[in-house]
């Protein structure tokens, strides 16, 4: 099971994060499809840092070992509604 962040990150934790799943600010705003200076502002605490945002990081945190190790994601049917 993924876990989710429960509350709003801060900037400094979101920072933390972005290491931990080693990935970069411009990486993450192309994955996203933020721009990078709105992540850079994230990061710096110029702007709210919306829940998406955490939340996506953490799932990429979480899954990108798997998906470096080759290892199959779990999979969405298309019969199943998305939670």
């Amino acid at each position: 099971p993924i876990s989710r962040p429960t509350r709003t990150l801060q900037n400094a934790e979101f920072v933390a994060l972005l290491a931990s799943a080693d990935v970069s600010q411009a990486s993450f705003a192309r994955l996203s499809g933020v721009s990078t200076r709105q992540v850079n502002k994230w990061c710096r605490g110029r702007a709210a840092l919306p829940r998406w945002a955490a939340e996506t990081l953490t799932i990429m945190r979480e899954e990108l070992p798997r998906i470096n190790r080759g290892q199959e994601l779990p999979h969405c049917s298309e019969d199943q509604p998305a939670d």
